[in-house]
């Protein structure tokens, strides 16, 4: 990324506080200090800034894509095993834990749906 340069000039200085003189008790004219910059310097940056800013946007989104499919991938693992456990507890006739797995089984479900990605959207 490229720096500003900055300028000082005492005569930019001047004239704009003789704007400010004239314009009077208006707002939006400050001058803190002597120091400017070239605008095409500045539009220059600002353009890289705003590439910038679009790949750290693209990077984002890329990652959020990757860190929900493995959390739905993992949400359909523990459903798996939760209704593999509770294929093992109805052999061995142990139904309240059957239900148990059962409801967790749903549950994981539903979380893998919320983590679900929309391949119409993509």
């Amino acid at each position: 990324m490229s720096e500003l340069k900055s300028f000082e000039s005492e005569r930019i200085y001047w004239a704009v506080e003789q704007v400010e003189r004239v314009a009077g008790d208006v707002d939006e004219l400050h001058l803190d200090d002597n120091t400017f910059y070239i605008k095409s310097e500045a539009d220059n940056v600002i353009a890289e800034l705003k590439e910038h800013v679009k790949g750290l946007i693209l990077d984002n989104y890329l990652k959020d894509k990757e860190l929900r499919r493995q959390k739905y991938k993992r949400c359909l693992a523990m459903a798996r095993w939760c209704d593999a456990e509770a294929d093992v507890a109805d052999a061995d006739g142990d139904y309240e834990d059957m239900r148990w797995y059962q409801k967790w089984y749903k549950r994981w479900l539903a979380i893998a749906e919320k983590f679900k990605t929309n391949s119409t959207a993509q």
